[in-house]
């Protein structure tokens, strides 16, 4: 007799009642073959609410008022440095120094083709005419020109130059072998004086009472000065009876700015 094998309880999971049923798809998934793979999902951008209006008028307000305190302060310290400067002109009275050359002639002048040798003798008077104020001078560059052309170089030494104080200062001013054109060297030989211009540049401390300033660029020009040329061997020396005064200009730099 044949025996029935029993009936399993369990569900058979294998089993498919209807074969043209698909489980469902999940969410952003895409099916590759017979793999599925999800797709993340870009999160939306939410801008943040703007700050509300009295936030802002609050915000407005303080710049204002950090403005106006700059501002203040800045008038301020002008006005500081106005007085101290009134005080200390009033205190003591500052002059820069003068300078005139008193003596300026040809020792040599020798004109060759396309060449010329020639030699100054320079005499210049400074003069302080502080009574509170020092000045502390570098050596001095000293050139000469005759219309734009070369004529020499030369330089003082360093030296103090005391409260009402008058210095002399002498130097030989010289030119040995100075490239001129041919139309230059034609000229020179018709000419029994040169108008020749002087230039000098130094640098100077200022010392006023115990205290001494960093040193400052000073530029002193002399222009126009009549100087006889020597003809042959007989030496021909200019005189004047009234001194030529010099420009004095100071070379102050700010940042990478001179003025």
């Amino acid at each position: 007799m044949d025996e029935k094998a029993p009936s399993s309880s369990k569900p058979d999971h294998n089993s498919n009642p209807n074969p043209n049923h698909r489980p469902p798809r999940p969410l952003n998934a895409t099916v590759t073959g017979h793999v599925a793979r999800l797709v993340p999902v870009a999160k939306a951008y939410h801008q943040p609410p703007p700050p509300p209006f009295r936030a802002r008028q609050r915000q407005k307000n303080r710049s204002c008022t950090l403005f106006l305190w700059l501002v203040l302060l800045l008038f301020a310290l002008v006005f500081i440095f106005a007085i101290a400067t009134g005080v200390f002109y009033v205190l003591y009275h500052p002059h820069r120094p003068d300078y005139s050359i008193t003596s300026l002639r040809f020792v040599s002048f020798k004109l060759s083709k396309n060449q010329l040798a020639s030699s100054l003798n320079l005499t210049v008077i400074a003069n302080n005419q502080n009574t509170k104020v020092k000045f502390l001078y570098s050596p001095f560059s000293i050139s000469a020109t005759y219309d734009g052309v070369p004529i020499g170089d030369g330089y003082f030494p360093a030296f103090v130059h005391r409260t009402g104080n008058t210095t002399k200062l002498k130097a030989l001013v010289e030119g040995t072998g100075r490239a001129i054109d041919e139309r230059m060297t034609e000229s020179l030989k018709r000419k029994r004086s040169l108008r020749i211009k002087i230039e000098m540049e130094t640098e100077v401390a200022v010392k006023i009472a115990g205290l001494k300033t960093k040193m400052i660029g000073v530029r002193i020009a002399c222009a126009g000065i009549e100087v006889a040329v020597p003809n042959g061997k007989k030496r021909l020396i200019p005189h004047s009876n009234s001194s030529k005064r010099c420009d004095v200009k100071l070379s102050v730099q700010i940042w990478k700015l001179t003025f």
